[in-house]
């Protein structure tokens, strides 16, 4: 045997940035050969072997199951590997998509919770907003019990979209509600997206424009003050508001056990 034309399985392992045990489970699993084994029983392999294994370890990266490799090798022909190939394209192609959502999400909680540790709280700001969309259900009662129930319909609709891209828990108001100081319990119940996703079936829509806004961290309470607040900079100013009143509720931490874990706003659209 000339030497020279071999590796051992560690030195091969080490080219290959894998390990002897690897290379011994491949063997017994029938997928990668030694290309000679001396009467000692060493292993050796040749240089030509690591296209075959690399090919092999990428699939691995990828996720493609084992016994899905062996079966690919059996069927040794261009045509099964190019099938192979695709399948693995259009998988990959998929997560890439799954994987783009979930840094949207990230950035958009990010972005959402620097700015609410930076907004004076209790203070009336007007912001321009892009059109968003949300899910809505009413609830007869508005009790606690009956909001549960409308959420779990609206994630629902959300785990629907299959895209993770994020979403902001809400409820809305009636104007008049606030404006004559006579908050009630919530009967329409939203569900905010991220992001506009492809399927817009049930959605409605939020348009765009200038909302008057006021953030706070507190309990439901909160909002009758935020919403005096609201009312009386627009009386001042002569403004003419929407038909509806948003109030949108902002993690501040992973646990949350009361209404001081979240930002409030209390949001509502000038006209004119």
């Amino acid at each position: 045997m000339p030497q020279t034309k071999y590796l051992s399985t560690g030195e091969f392992a080490k080219i290959m940035n894998t390990t002897k045990e690897t290379l011994f489970h491949y063997e017994e699993m029938g997928i990668f050969y030694p290309d000679h084994v001396g009467k000692n029983g060493y292993r050796y392999y040749s240089i030509h072997q690591t296209d075959s294994l690399d090919m092999i370890m990428m699939l691995r990266d990828f996720g493609v199951p084992l016994k899905e490799i062996k079966k690919s090798m059996e069927h040794a022909d261009t045509a099964h590997l190019l099938d192979l190939y695709q399948n693995e394209i259009q998988s990959m192609e998929q997560k890439i998509q799954l994987w783009k959502s979930k840094l949207y999400w990230l950035h958009c909680q990010k972005e959402q919770l620097e700015f609410l540790t930076q907004v004076p709280e209790d203070t009336v700001i007007t912001n321009e907003q892009k059109q968003r969309y949300y899910f809505m259900e009413h609830s007869v009662s508005g009790s606690d019990k009956d909001i549960e129930t409308k959420y779990s319909i609206l994630f629902e609709k959300y785990n629907d979209l299959q895209t993770p891209f994020g979403y902001i828990m809400a409820f809305r108001h009636p104007s008049l509600d606030i404006l004559q100081d006579q908050l009630k319990p919530p009967h329409d119940i939203l569900l905010f997206l991220n992001k506009k996703p492809a399927k817009r079936i049930g959605l409605h829509i939020l348009p765009a424009g200038t909302y008057l806004s006021v953030y706070f961290c507190g309990d439901n309470g909160h909002s009758q003050k935020a919403g005096r607040l609201l009312k009386d900079y627009a009386n001042k100013h002569q403004l003419k508001l929407a038909t509806y009143f948003y109030e949108f509720y902002y993690a501040n931490k992973i646990s949350i056990t009361s209404d001081l874990d979240y930002y409030t706003e209390l949001t509502v659209q000038i006209l004119s």
